[in-house]
């Protein structure tokens, strides 16, 4: 097995031989950072810092201050919040917590080779501020340089092609804001997900629609529907490789099939401030846009399966994939269309609920991205389960790197977590010697160079 890494940048990169293709990635998602991360370990930190916060204020001036820090709050309303609470002391001790994760061990990996510095706080935080000074692309490059990645795929509301080159960056545009085309309000569970999820989506949504030529958002069923193939196709147009669907933060996955004129009524009634049904339309609209595709460029839809998160939010029970299965996976019309479960459950609850998806259906795939920052153990036994259970074809790559330095010791990790998973079934008898490095590309970029119809050298 060849362990070489790129260019001999780094010696000790598992399979570093073997290029990777990376399925999940978020480069220049906020390349203007995000409204609490000041691009520091401790702005990270931070990101990760909501479940233990949100735990030890009351849930209505939670969800205050978190609508405060957003994009376009109040930021009064946010300075006092945090001057009532020790939010900062909580910061602090919820980061000392996470260095014993492998959350912790990643971004320690990622940082170290990035800057070839983690403990020195202070010398490390300068070099961050100083790799942001570059252009925004800057630190990502160097992340695909030392994880030998020759292709990512980049899940954003657009790409800046200044930046981003089109060979190594491509671009994956979300779907949802498309789901949602009138404001919500009603956010029943724990936490302020939900909320900052549909608020990032009705900020987004105008932006689609003035990009593509529309104007204004439709009003009219007809018309919204029109629009909302409008903005599919200008996506393609611009070089979309595939679309997510990060919906399962705010609803389940279940998208039921609804007759067209149900459909009108329910948008009907939310044109006039009635939400009741939403989610009938929300499932129509979706079906509708796979249902295109299908029949279409059959370009692949990712889904975001996962609980991981910084706070309340997706349930378990919201995890369970049998409403997938049930409406997506069972349409006759859609047994061609790809399908990606990204991060495949996340480890738990779902792996072998994924695996046995993956199995028997043969429009479905998944990727492993983010087990290498959640679960390294639970990664390896997750890799091996997944490889043992289904075809070779089906496993896809990746990171989820929401930071170029989560991203890069993701990259480190999950090489890692793959090469120890295949030497596990080597030694245990369940895989061939000889196959334990052509199964390697196939997880690595041969699945994805098959699926998404270019190579990784392309």
């Amino acid at each position: 097995m060849g362990s070489n890494g790129a260019n001999g940048m780094n010696a000790n990169l598992a399979l570093g031989d073997i290029p990777g293709w990376d399925n999940h990635n978020h480069a220049g998602f906020a390349d203007a950072g995000l409204a609490t991360s000041d691009g520091s370990l401790r702005g990270f930190f931070t990101q990760w810092s909501w479940a233990y916060i949100e735990a030890r204020m009351p849930q209505s001036e939670f969800r205050t201050y978190r609508t405060a820090i957003s994009l376009g709050g109040d930021k009064d309303v946010a300075n006092t919040i945090h001057q009532k609470y020790p939010i900062e002391q909580w910061i602090d001790e919820s980061a000392e917590m996470l260095q014993f994760t492998t959350m912790g061990v990643a971004i320690r990996a990622g940082c170290e080779a990035l800057y070839g510095e983690y403990d020195n706080t202070e010398r490390l935080n300068q070099l961050m501020k100083e790799g942001r000074q570059q252009p925004p692309n800057y630190l990502w490059d160097k992340g695909c340089e030392v994880g030998n990645l020759k292709k990512i795929c980049t899940i954003s509301f657009g790409i800046n092609r200044d930046h981003y080159s089109q060979k190594l960056y491509k671009w994956e545009p979300y779907l949802d804001p498309l789901f949602y085309p009138f404001p919500i309000k009603d956010f029943p569970r724990r936490g302020a997900m939900a909320q900052d999820f549909l608020h990032g989506f009705h900020l987004v949504l105008p932006s689609y629609m003035k990009r593509y030529g529309i104007g204004d958002i439709p009003t009219d069923f007809a018309d919204y529907r029109d629009a909302v193939g409008k903005v599919v196709d200008g996506m393609l147009r611009d070089g979309a490789v595939s679309f997510k669907v990060i919906s399962l933060y705010v609803r389940g996955l279940d998208f039921a099939a609804v007759e067209e004129k149900d459909a009108a009524r329910v948008f009907a009634d939310m044109s006039k401030g009635n939400l009741a049904e939403r989610k009938a339309f929300e499932d129509y609209i979706a079906r509708w846009i796979f249902s295109k595709l299908a029949n279409s460029s059959r370009t692949p839809v990712n889904f975001h399966v996962s609980t991981t998160h910084t706070e309340p939010g997706t349930t378990l029970r919201m995890m369970d994939l049998t409403g997938l299965e049930e409406t997506l996976f069972q349409d006759k019309g859609l047994s061609n269309q790809p399908f990606i479960i990204t991060h495949a459950g996340a480890i738990y609850p779902g792996v072998r609920q994924v695996a046995a998806l993956l199995f028997h259906y043969g429009n479905v795939y998944a990727d492993c991205s983010e087990w290498s920052y959640y679960e390294f153990n639970g990664g390896v036994s997750a890799v091996v389960t997944m490889t043992e259970a289904v075809p070779g074809h089906k496993l896809l790559w990746g990171t989820d790197g929401t930071v170029p330095e989560i991203f890069t010791g993701s990259a480190i990790l999950s090489r890692k977590m793959l090469a120890d998973a295949l030497q596990r079934r080597v030694d245990t008898g369940s895989l061939p010697r000889n196959l334990m490095v052509p199964l390697a590309e196939r997880v690595l970029y041969k699945n994805a160079e098959k699926l998404y119809g270019f190579s990784v050298d392309a």
